[in-house]
């Protein structure tokens, strides 16, 4: 039998693994969001602290690295 106690340490366990994704996304929409309002000049990177600026340093590479092997796919396909 569970106690109160073990049963609340489970709920909290399962709300937290609930929440993981949800928090992913929203991370990745706010990155999305700095690195377009970027292109546009429309972000001061001061405002940004050095987590912030590493995490869109990396966002936008894994995006060029996305963009070149979508050209890749397509440049290989339209020759065949």
């Amino acid at each position: 039998m569970v106690n109160q106690e073990r049963f609340l340490e489970q709920s909290i366990a399962k709300a937290t693994q609930q929440l993981r994704k949800p928090r992913k996304v929203n991370r990745q929409t706010e990155l999305k969001k700095v690195m377009f309002q970027s292109l546009s000049g429309k972000v001061i990177f001061q405002s940004l602290n050095a987590m912030d600026l590493n995490e869109v340093g990396l966002f936008v590479k894994q995006n060029l690295k996305d963009i070149n092997d979508r050209v890749r796919a397509l440049t290989k396909a339209s020759r065949f």
